[in-house]
């Protein structure tokens, strides 16, 4: 089994919500673990106020489908691939999707994850990964729990 991660910026757009966004964001990642589940994939979102990154790893088909699903999302645009290609390993093993809110001005990260929240662009895969295993680091405590909500 090969292994490989895609990750992508897109705008997102809460007017075109009709509920509260607290509401649509339960239902956003509710949707998106349940497709995650079914495509073998697992990773992580980080939301912006008005954007969103998505670092998705597991096997080319199931990763393409999930990417396919977020472009057809009434609530995303401008779906932008920052980088792609094959990993080692998954940094989300546990995970079906991990949310990070970076809505707040002083929520967002520093280095790489900062400039993303201004300005998308494309970035290489190591240097990507390297950031989103920070990110994965916040979940090492709750390793074996999240490995039982895997099953």
């Amino acid at each position: 089994m090969s292994m490989n991660a895609i990750c992508y910026a897109a705008h997102i757009d809460w007017t075109a919500v009709h509920r509260p966004v607290e509401t649509e964001i339960e239902h956003m990642l509710g949707r998106a673990r349940r497709l995650n589940r079914l495509n073998g994939v697992t990773g992580a979102i980080l939301l912006y106020r008005d954007h969103l990154v998505q670092w998705l790893e597991g096997e080319r088909g199931g990763l393409v489908d999930s990417r396919d699903c977020a472009s057809r999302d009434a609530r995303l645009s401008g779906l932008f691939t920052l980088c792609e290609g094959p990993v080692a390993e998954r940094l989300f093993p546990h995970c079906w999707l991990y949310f990070a809110d970076y809505r707040l001005d002083d929520a967002v990260p520093g280095g790489l994850l900062g400039l993303l929240a201004n300005a998308p662009a494309p970035v290489d895969l190591p240097e990507m990964a390297g950031c989103m295993a920070e990110v994965a680091r916040v979940l090492e405590p709750a390793r074996f729990t999240h490995a039982a909500m895997l099953v």
